[in-house]
Order: structure tokens, then sequence, then C-alpha cells
């Protein structure tokens, strides 16, 4: 009996020490910098003077790394927790985008009806721009409606703040804002428009008869276990009580929270680990797996590259531009005054990055966030290298294609410079921007190349025919899209760089 008894502690000992043993520290659990020393998130936090941050690392469809490091406000004790929320600036876009396109496959709207039909309490400025092609959710939701209201002031309690639709009409704002208006034929161009997104949410309220913020709980934020996201201001009962406050240079801005009535273009708070769930869904759904909430059809219909012009991609609502570690990714990056964050998960195989920091965006929170996203991608092991097909340009197109170019997308998003060059450099066809960053050029074949990082986009020589002169044209497998990005420039233009 006692033999027994001994055999049996000691089994149970045994199974008790392999299943307790502690367990190995997480690669991801340092940061790897450019020169590869190691350093920890409260190091990365201190040497660019950022009071928190709220980090999430998907694979494989699941979360594999969080991690939480610094305060919710610099010189107190309150640590970010898992429950802290963070101002998601512009990452309110593309959940907008899904909030729009999951009404749209309950048949509540089009989006590719004319808007007009949905407004109610406001109208569109009458404009010539719209006498021959009417706005529809999807221009505004791709920033190609040519509507302007680059972005918006932020508020506090006690303020007078004003409505959306103040807003859209320049009541109540700041002088340099003003009153949205139209500055394009709709489709034609690309131009970042939060107030398109402000209109947007008046459309969707006017036609749901909810207010958005209420949508957002109910579509999204509940089914999804979400319960640390919210679209309800600083001052309504529902907003969070656990919220990191905003800062510059270690200082608190105003009171440190932002009130964004403009909700659809900026006014999501939230975390990592809640935009995983939110991301893991839309991933699993974009792969026809089983999801939750958000269905096949509203993930590829959000992503599908609407515009190449001036970024080089953009959905309803995501950021299709980024090629990081040449993988192909979705995205959107939230810039309020000192707090925000980017949310960048890839098309394929279940990969996310998801960070939140309560510092200002240069130079703190943009310098983080790229530390991070680099130090993951590099520990991961998951970039992909460009495997170069056994075929050559031809001398001629070489000849043709090498020159300087003069970008013509301009904008905060266009991924070259203002001047680049391609020339060949001991045998390779490097393409050189004005910030003498180069980038070999890959030969895919059909006149075309592809660049590092930038492998989603192909590009070649082509001419435009609303000039007749020749360009550097972006284009994008999947669609007939093209870009007529960077005009070659003459003999005479390059002496005049100089």
């Amino acid at each position: 009996m006692i033999t027994k008894l001994v055999k049996t502690t000691v089994i149970f000992l045994i199974f008790l020490t392999y299943y307790t043993q502690a367990t190995e520290p997480s690669p991801l659990s340092n940061i790897i910098q450019v020169d590869g020393t190691q350093q920890t998130y409260e190091q990365l936090l201190a040497a660019n003077n950022m009071a928190g941050l709220s980090l999430a690392v998907i694979d494989n469809y699941k979360v594999v790394y969080s991690r939480l490091a610094g305060v919710k406000e610099y010189g107190m004790k309150e640590k970010v927790s898992e429950s802290t929320a963070f101002s998601a600036g512009s990452i309110s876009k593309p959940v907008t985008g899904i909030i729009a396109a999951m009404l749209a496959e309950k048949g509540i709207l089009k989006l590719d009806a004319p808007i007009s039909k949905y407004l109610k309490r406001w109208k569109l400025p009458k404009s010539s721009f719209t006498q021959h092609k009417s706005i529809t959710i999807s221009h505004l939701l791709s920033h190609t409606a040519g509507t302007t209201q680059t972005g918006f002031s932020h508020y506090s309690l006690g303020n007078d703040i004003p409505t959306p639709i103040e807003s859209l009409n320049g009541e109540k704002t700041p002088e340099r804002e003003q009153a949205i208006s139209l500055v394009s034929e709709p489709g034609s161009k690309w131009k970042y428009s939060g107030g398109g997104f402000v209109i947007v949410q008046i459309a969707i309220e006017d036609v749901t008869g909810k207010p958005f913020a209420q949508l957002a709980e109910e579509m999204l934020f509940k089914p999804l276990g979400m319960y640390h996201t919210t679209m309800y201001q600083h001052g309504h009962v529902k907003f969070l009580n656990d919220v990191a406050k905003a800062h510059v240079q270690l200082k608190v801005v105003g009171n440190g929270i932002p009130i964004l009535p403009q909700l659809t273009a900026a006014g999501m708070w939230s975390n990592s680990v809640d935009l995983a769930k939110l991301v893991i869904d839309f991933q699993k759904a974009l792969s026809n797996k089983k999801s939750n909430v958000i269905s096949s059809w509203v993930a590829k219909k959000t992503t599908q590259v609407q515009t190449m012009d001036k970024t080089g991609g953009w959905g309803l609502g995501w950021m299709r531009f980024r090629a990081d570690a040449n993988l192909d990714w979705f995205s959107h990056s939230g810039y309020n005054k000192g707090i925000g964050g980017l949310i960048m998960a890839t098309m394929h195989d279940g990969r996310a990055i998801i960070v939140f920091g309560n510092g200002h965006h240069y130079p703190s929170r943009v310098p983080t966030i790229n530390t991070i996203v680099n130090s993951t991608i590099k520990t991961l092991n998951w970039k992909k290298p460009i495997i170069a097909r056994n075929i050559v340009p031809s001398n001629a197109l070489i000849e043709n294609i090498t020159g300087h170019y003069l970008n013509m997308t301009g904008g905060f998003f266009s991924p070259f410079g203002k001047v680049v060059t391609i020339e060949v450099q001991e045998g390779k066809i490097v393409l050189i921007n004005d910030r003498r960053k180069s980038k070999e050029m890959f030969f895919v074949g059909d006149g075309k190349f592809v660049i590092d990082e930038f492998i989603n986009n192909e590009l070649s020589l082509s001419i435009n025919p609303a000039n007749n002169k020749e360009y550097l044209t972006l284009s994008r497998k999947g669609t007939k899209l093209i870009s007529f990005a960077m005009r070659k420039l003459t003999n005479d233009e390059i002496g005049l760089l100089k």
C-alpha cells in the first residue's frame, strides 16, 4: 500500500515538474536594433521619450506575443495594462470601411450608389465636379471622392465641441479648418480626406437611424469580445475607464484625452490585444476559413485595391501599399496628437503586428513603432527573398529606363522621393531616390521590374496618353489599375536640377 502510494506520488511529481517547468522566454522579448544589439522595450521607450505602449504579434492566425510597457501618464505609477485603451486615430477608418461593407452585405446600402440618396440631415456641396459623376461610399472610403478636410483638431471636456455636421460645415472649428469642398471629379484622383469619412458617418447614421458608436459596438466590438474598444467619446457614459494619455515630449497634451466627434475618421479607442481579435477574424475570412463576425466578402471587398494613385495601393479604408519583408499587407496608421499606433496584417498566412503608443508621432512614436516592426520581422524570419528569374532585360530596355524621374504623386504616403534616378551599378539596375537610398530593380519580364519591399507593384516605362510623355508607371497584378507615377526628365530639365 505504502509502496504503491510512493510510486503514485513520484509519478505525480514527475508529471507536475514536466508541466510546471519555466517556459523559455519569447524571442520577441527584446528588441533587435539595426546594428544587431538588443534592447528592452523599456529602454526603447526611454530612448524615444515615449510614455507607454501596447503590442500584439500574430502568426498563423494566433497571437504569439503580446507586450505592455511603460505608463499611462508619464511621472505617474499606473502602468499600461491589458485593459488600457489608446486613441487610435485614423485606424478608425478601416473599421468604418468594414462596417460600411457589412451594411452593404445586408442590403442596407450600396457602396457604389450615389451617397446623396442616403444623406438626410446634410447635403453635399454643389460643384461642377459632380455634374457627370456622383460621389459614392466607395469613393469616400478610398479617398478618391475629391473631398477636402485632411484631418481635425482635438477637443477636450469643457470645449465647445462641434457636431460631425458642424465639422463638415466648418462651424465651431479653428479658422484653418474650412468647410468641406470638392476639388476634383469623383474617381479621378486620390486625395486623403478625413472629411470624406465624416460624410460616410452621417450617411450610415441616417440610413440606419443609429449613432455610429452604437453600430460599431453592436456589429463589431461586442461580437468579437473587444471590451476595451469604443467609438464613444470622453464624457459619454460608455466611454472607457482605463485609457492612456496623449503626450508630447513626455508632457501630457491638455488633459490627455482627446475628443474627436469625427468618429469614422479618427474617434476610436482600442489596444493591441483587442484589435488582434478583429484582425484574426478578418484574416480568417480573407483565407476562406471559419470566422465569427466578418465574412469573406467583406474582407475581400474592403482590401480590394481601388486606386494606385499617389500611394501605390488603397482599398476601402485599408492602406494596401505596404510590402515590408516582401509580404502583401493591409494596414493603417493612426496619428492623433501625442497618441496613436499602427496595424499591419498580411493578406495571407495570418501574420500581423499591432502597436499603440502614447507619445508624439515624431520623434517618439513612429521611430518606436518602426523599430518594433523591423525587429519583429527579423526575429520571426518573415522576410521572403526576391527570387531572380532566369531572364534579363534587353540592352534597349535598360537604356530607355535609365535616367531621372520627377515624382508626380507627392503626398505623405508616396513611396518615392521627389526625384528618382535609375542607373546601372556594377551590372545591376538600381533605383535611387533623392535621399540617396538605393534599391535593386529585378526584371520580371514584359518590360516590368519589381524592387525590394515594394514587390506588390511592378514598374515599367510607359507613354502617358494625357501628354504623350514617358513615365515610370506602377501596375499591380490582379488589377487593371495603373499609376503614371514619375515623369521622365529631359536632358534640359536634368540640367536645371543641378
